[in-house]
């Protein structure tokens, strides 16, 4: 297999930071509070914030209830804050309000502040709460003895329409697609 790393859409994380409200061009750097931890930093610092979302933060992914429920203590409007913290319960409703509105509409965290305009989270907790963006495998589809020196792939470029009717992307088929042979990586 053939591991990728791919970076988050630009379009996305620019609405994400119009959405937080901040400028993605701020450095930043994490300290280490805890002096007996042997937790590493999950990017290396100082970056931006818009290194951090573009390479390091998954953006795109179905957020998990405990992040719905730091997001609700961040929204000035009952009904919004109510929602989500329903949705991060193990009532038989949250669950069920988790599903179809999470999971079968696909939102992300990009989704979330969209439909939820009085939720408001600073980025440094947003920092905190989004796991860090994987790597995708892929299998090698090219023979070493055709081709000694480079690896090919075959992929199939993910778009789809969700239920709300917003385009998502997959995050590696997309970059991979928008790749041309023999060009150099990203910086």
């Amino acid at each position: 297999h053939c591991a990728v790393y791919a970076k988050n859409d630009d379009e996305n994380v620019e609405k994400l930071g119009k959405l937080l409200g901040v400028n993605l061009d701020t450095l930043i750097t994490l300290t280490n509070t805890d002096e007996d931890s042997s937790k590493k930093h999950p990017f290396p610092c100082p970056t931006s914030y818009r290194t951090a979302l573009t390479y390091y933060l998954d953006i795109t992914s179905n957020p998990r209830t405990h992040i719905l429920k730091e997001l609700s203590e961040y929204c000035s409007n009952p009904e919004e804050q109510v929602k989500l913290k329903s949705m991060a319960s193990t009532s038989p409703e949250g669950k069920q309000l988790y599903n179809s509105w999470i999971i079968q509409d696909n939102r992300n965290i990009l989704h979330i502040l969209e439909d939820m305009p009085s939720c408001k989270p600073p980025i440094d907790h947003i920092r905190e709460l989004l796991p860090r963006l994987q790597c995708r495998y892929y299998s090698i589809s090219s023979s070493s003895k055709l081709h000694p020196t480079t690896v090919h792939i075959t992929a199939v470029r993910v778009e789809y329409k969700t239920p709300t009717g917003r385009l998502n992307k997959g995050v590696a088929t997309c970059w991979l697609a928008d790749k041309k042979p023999n060009t150099q990586p990203d910086t």
